[in-house]
């Protein structure tokens, strides 16, 4: 399993600026030996693909923030591009990661579920693994043996055959994406700033209430500060800067009265029933998200 921090930038083909600064110095070696390809016949004419991060601050920002050293494209896997999803090994695509210059993706290896889960638990309740916050991981494993009868019968997949999944905690993680998603809409909408005009999804939690309050004031009182802030710049900072506030006496009786209007709870799931979830596959394990994104629309 690999560490999953924050989601990055997929598109690192069009952002060229960010491509070449980060795969510097082999930025010419890359270009030369794959651009003659891409470029006539299209990116699926590659015979691997590389999922990677672009964690660039300086960019652009998203939930966790990423020190300079850490700046760069994280290489979380090397892909053969085929009908049935086959993934290179650890040990590969670190080596794949060092010869071309990506960032390698911190691993560990366990034996069981069972061990994957309690690793994972133990991780989400301290909210870090080995002094970085992390928002999930990502187990990649291989299928054991599909069961052949009963309720789970006709598994796609056969034995042996490559798989991963993502575990992702919850919080605080949901909660701050909260709070950039209704900044960036509070900024983006038409007319005076009240939080009536926000979802009720994103206003479940009293802390999320209170920083809706708070930022905008803030984004009245101080503009300039968000004026790139639906360009993801900023987005940290703000973040930071109402946590700060938040121990502050002021923030300490706001978020007090209004966990009192909410009951005295607060609320970190949805309360309605359980319905029905259903599931649509769209596309095979590891053809790349943004890739797939693409084809839809169009």
């Amino acid at each position: 399993m690999h560490r999953q921090g924050r989601f990055g930038s997929g598109n690192t083909w069009t952002r060229q600026g960010g491509l070449k600064k980060n795969l510097q110095p082999n930025f010419g070696r890359i270009i030369g030996l794959l651009l003659p390809r891409y470029i006539p016949s299209g990116i699926l004419d590659l015979l691997y693909l590389t999922p990677s991060q672009l964690c660039d601050d300086s960019f652009e920002e998203h939930v966790l923030g990423y020190p300079p050293e850490k700046t760069g494209l994280h290489l979380h896997g090397l892909n053969v591009r085929s009908k049935e999803f086959n993934t290179m090994a650890t040990e590969v695509v670190d080596a794949f990661a060092e010869k071309w210059g990506f960032i390698k993706t911190p691993t560990k290896l366990l034996h069981s579920v069972l061990e994957v889960k309690e690793f994972s638990d133990a991780c989400a309740v301290r909210g870090e693994w080995e002094g970085e916050p992390v928002e999930g991981f990502v187990v990649r494993t291989h299928v054991a043996n599909p069961p052949t009868s009963g309720r789970n019968y006709g598994s796609p997949y056969k034995s042996g055959s490559a798989l991963f999944f993502k575990i992702k905690f919850d919080e605080p993680y949901m909660m701050y994406r909260d709070w950039r998603e209704v900044t960036k809409m509070l900024l983006s909408g038409k007319g005076p700033m009240n939080p009536s005009t926000l979802p009720k999804s994103k206003l479940k939690r009293p802390e999320t209430k209170v920083y809706v309050n708070w930022v905008i004031n803030e984004i009245k009182t101080n503009p300039n500060a968000f004026k790139d802030y639906t360009k993801g710049k900023g987005i940290i900072a703000t973040r930071e800067k109402f946590l700060a506030w938040l121990k502050s006496e002021k923030g300490e009786d706001d978020l007090e009265s209004m966990k009192k209007e909410d009951g005295g709870i607060s609320t970190t799931s949805d309360a309605r029933d359980f319905g029905k979830t259903v599931i649509l596959p769209v596309a095979i394990p590891g053809c790349g998200m943004y890739l797939t994104f693409l084809y839809m629309s169009s």
